[in-house]
C-alpha cells in the first residue's frame, strides 16, 4: 500500500499513532493506538462524528487512555523508538479501509474508511469492545458521515476543504498558520515515510 494513497489525515494519523506507542513504552503499535489518534485530531472527522452522535468525546478518550495504559511496557535497553514495530491487525485495518475506499469509489484512504475498517475487524479487540461500551455502530457512523460528506468523493490527500463548511471535519490550514498552531508534521513526507518504514518492518504489506 502507497503512503500516496492515504489523505494527509491518515498519514498524520499513523505518525501519532506511533509517537503515542513510543511516548507509552509499547514496543507494538496496535489498533488502539491508532484509534487514539482518530479520536484525538483536533478539528477531525471522527470527533465531529462522534458527538453528532452525542457521545462525549472526553469520556471516549478517557477510556481509550486506560486501555493504552495497560498495554504491556519495555524501559531501558531495547525500549527505543527504532524498536517499535507494527502489529498485524493495524495492516488488516489498512488493508480493509483501502477495500472500503473503493466501496466508496474514492481515490485515497480517508479517515472514515480507517474508522469503519476498525468495526468491521476489530469486534473482539479493545477498540471493538469500547465501540460497544458507547454505543459507536456502523449504521449510526454511516448516517452522520452521509450528512457530513453528501455525495462527495476523496479526490485529493485534503478533501477537508470540499465538504460542507458547518459539517466539515477539516482543519483551516490558513487560520492555523497565523495561530502559529500549525502542525508541522502535515507535509513532511519523508518523516511519514520513515514512521510507515519502521512500522512496516516486519509486516512488508503497507509498503512495496
Amino acid at each position: 500500500m502507497d503512503v500516496e494513497k492515504m489523505t494527509l489525515r491518515v498519514q498524520k494519523s499513523l505518525n501519532e499513532a506511533y509517537n503515542e506507542a513510543v511516548k507509552n513504552h509499547n514496543q507494538q503499535v496496535d489498533v488502539i493506538h491508532l484509534f487514539s489518534a482518530l479520536i484525538n485530531q483536533e478539528d477531525g472527522l471522527i470527533p465531529n462524528i462522534i458527538e453528532k452522535m452525542n457521545i462525549s468525546i472526553d469520556s471516549l478518550r478517557n477510556t481509550v487512555n486506560f486501555e493504552i495504559d495497560k498495554l504491556p511496557k519495555v524501559y531501558g535497553e531495547g525500549a527505543d523508538s527504532q524498536g517499535v514495530s507494527a502489529t498485524r491487525k493495524i495492516n488488516e485495518v489498512l488493508i480493509k479501509a483501502e477495500s472500503i475506499s473503493k466501496e466508496f469509489k474514492d481515490s485515497y484512504i480517508s479517515v472514515e474508511h480507517v474508522m469503519l475498517a476498525m468495526m468491521e475487524t476489530e469486534s473482539k479487540s479493545a477498540v471493538g469492545k469500547i465501540l460497544k461500551q458507547y454505543n459507536i455502530n456502523k449504521n449510526d457512523f454511516l448516517n452522520i458521515l452521509s450528512q457530513v460528506r453528501g455525495s462527495q468523493r476523496v479526490e485529493t490527500q485534503d478533501p477537508e476543504g470540499t465538504y460542507d463548511a458547518l459539517a466539515r471535519y477539516g482543519t483551516n490550514l490558513v487560520d492555523l498558520a497565523k495561530k502559529n498552531k500549525l502542525d508541522p508534521v502535515i507535509g513532511r513526507d519523508e518523516e511519514i515515510r520513515r514512521i510507515i518504514r519502521i512500522l512496516s518492518r516486519e509486516q512488508k504489506i503497507i509498503l512495496y
